[in-house]
């Protein structure tokens, strides 16, 4: 299974502008509101260059965020500057405060807008006003921060708000659930509220479909052909919001810049080592995601970076002893190699001995599965292009020697890397939907012994991890 995103070609890039708002409201944490920090724009522009030169196939959706961004002493220049560069859509997460005056030359540097709704403090006909400056085209989410300690004002001002904007077809009312920085969902809301939060559109009815793909990505969770349709707020009201375990795209999809400077692969994992500093101009772009240790994902940014959690799975019972890798790869010295063409005789950097004759050991080891196997192999190589073989469904991965890293991709999500899987001696069921490549070609082979199956990775699976 995966969570996948409508458009894949889309890069999320997440820009805390400064600390500093002139909101206070009581379940934001004060360094986002009481804070000095703030970024220069020349930083800003020098990372945004750095990606674009890094890939510029890519569309590159710009959140800017605070604090609140709008008040940034530079984001007038920021704005036209970022709407300059061609593959870049830009939108605020923003309380929607500076004078509809002020909204009326930003708009037209931006793709869409996100505001975030505080009963505490928001004038609605002033959201109102704002919201009818924008061009019609331009999608515009109007986030409720549906507060259960003041669940009828929130739930009021939503209100007064779909009914002041309900002839403007590029505004949603979407509800927000405020605590998930605190990790805290279950148990906030009463039943009856939880109840009519999961069933906001009978209160809020959509309105025509609007492109909202410059401000927010559609996320479908997949499962070969099957998907269906992913909702963040109601994951978050229902505990489908874990991804524990699974492999997800931050840093490959997406990163963060907080307001010091520091670019992080995703909001999670700032407490770990992040991706460089725009301030002294020096970041590395990953190659590989991070595999989730949170037991929810509490940031909306990070949420909408790919997961996988189908595409290897680790097989700790069908690993060989060093012995038994020592033995296979002694038998492999011996045997003559011949190089592996793709269709159309294309060589891939791969070389084969298939059936080899092997030791009893192997087929009272792999009994269990061998009788569902179409062939095994001895496989080496120095480089490879990316390759897939169709006429296996799956495979039994096992690396003989101790080498450098070799990259999985997936064939339909335009050969972004979705694992780096270290070849020391682990075992793994390999996906037919994946190809592979080697990022960095060794002067050294790479030797693998490995059994294909006809059957599907999510077939495979059954049996595969019977010991």
């Amino acid at each position: 299974m995966k969570l996948v995103q409508e458009d894949e070609n889309q890069y999320i890039l997440e820009i805390e502008l400064t600390t500093n708002c002139n909101y206070r409201c009581y379940y934001c944490t004060p360094n986002l509101y009481a804070g000095k920090t703030q970024l220069d724009y020349k930083d800003i522009l020098w990372y945004v260059d750095k990606l674009i030169e890094n890939d510029n196939t890519k569309i590159y959706n710009i959140r800017l965020l605070g604090g609140e961004p709008t008040f940034h002493p530079q984001i007038d220049i920021i704005l036209e500057e970022l709407y300059n560069r061609k593959i870049v859509n830009v939108h605020f997460v923003t309380n929607g405060s500076r004078p509809v005056t002020w909204w009326e030359n930003a708009q037209k540097f931006l793709a869409g807008c996100i505001f975030s709704i505080h009963q505490q403090y928001a004038k609605p006909q002033h959201i109102i006003n704002v919201c009818n400056v924008f061009d019609d085209h331009k999608p515009l989410e109007i986030l409720a921060m549906m507060d259960p300690n003041n669940w009828d004002p929130a739930l009021n001002l939503a209100t007064e708000l779909y009914t002041g904007l309900k002839d403007k077809n590029n505004c949603r009312i979407v509800k927000k659930i405020i605590d998930d920085r605190n990790n805290i969902t279950d148990g906030i809301y009463t039943d009856e509220q939880k109840k009519f939060l999961l069933n906001w559109n009978d209160s809020f009815p959509r309105k025509r479909k609007h492109n909202r793909s410059k401000i927010s990505s559609t996320l479908f969770l997949k499962e070969g052909k099957d998907k269906i349709k992913y909702r963040i707020m109601d994951a978050k009201l229902t505990n489908k919001d874990v991804f524990k375990g699974w492999l997800c795209n931050a840093g490959i999809d997406g990163s963060i810049i907080d307001a010091k400077g520091n670019v992080h692969k995703s909001a999670c994992f700032r407490h770990k080592k992040g991706m460089g500093n725009i301030k002294i101009k020096n970041v590395n772009f990953p190659s590989t995601g991070i595999i989730c240790d949170k037991n929810k994902c509490n940031c909306l940014t990070d949420l909408q970076f790919r997961k996988f959690n189908d595409s290897f799975v680790e097989l700790p019972h069908l690993s060989l002893t060093e012995e038994e890798r020592a033995e296979l790869y002694q038998i492999q010295s011996s045997l003559n190699y011949i190089a592996y063409d793709k269709p159309k005789g294309v060589h891939d950097g791969n070389y084969i001995s298939k059936n080899p004759k092997l030791p009893s050991w192997v087929y009272d080891k792999f009994k269990n599965i061998i009788k569902y196997s179409k062939s095994m192999l001895f496989l080496k190589n120095k480089w490879t292009t990316m390759h897939t073989d169709l006429n296996r469904k799956s495979s039994l991965t096992i690396p003989l020697n101790i080498v450098t890293p070799t990259n999985f991709y997936e064939t339909y999500t335009s050969q972004q890397p979705i694992a780096k899987l270290f070849h020391n001696g682990s075992t793994f069921l390999q996906n037919n939907e994946i190809i592979h490549q080697v990022a960095n070609p060794s002067e050294n082979w790479r030797y693998f012994f490995q059994i294909n199956f006809r059957e599907p990775f999510i077939e495979s699976k059954k049996w595969m991890t019977v010991n």
